[in-house]
């Protein structure tokens, strides 16, 4: 899904190894950062834990319905509504 290169600069960092509309930015965000279950395991229950449980999953399904074709499409969109000014 996701392919990492080890180089350093502008040719560095990490490359979509399928097309932008099969993968989602939750798929990325777990394969780049892991499970945010994962990392929340070890913490205490308090009483807003419900609460941060609920914004995750709500979190989840938002980046989890977005795909890298519909960001792409949705910035082409607003840079060709942009009018750049270049008046000094």
């Amino acid at each position: 899904m996701v392919s990492w290169s080890p180089t350093g600069g502008s040719e560095g960092g990490y490359s979509l190894a399928r097309l932008p509309e099969s993968i989602s930015v939750g798929a990325v965000l777990r394969f780049v950062d892991g499970s945010p279950t994962k990392q929340k395991g070890s913490r205490r229950a308090g009483p807003l834990s419900d609460l941060w449980h609920s914004v995750d999953k709500s979190v989840a399904g938002i980046v989890d319905r977005t795909n890298f074709a519909s960001i792409l499409r949705d910035w082409e969109a607003k840079q060709s509504a942009y009018v750049h000014d270049f008046e000094i």
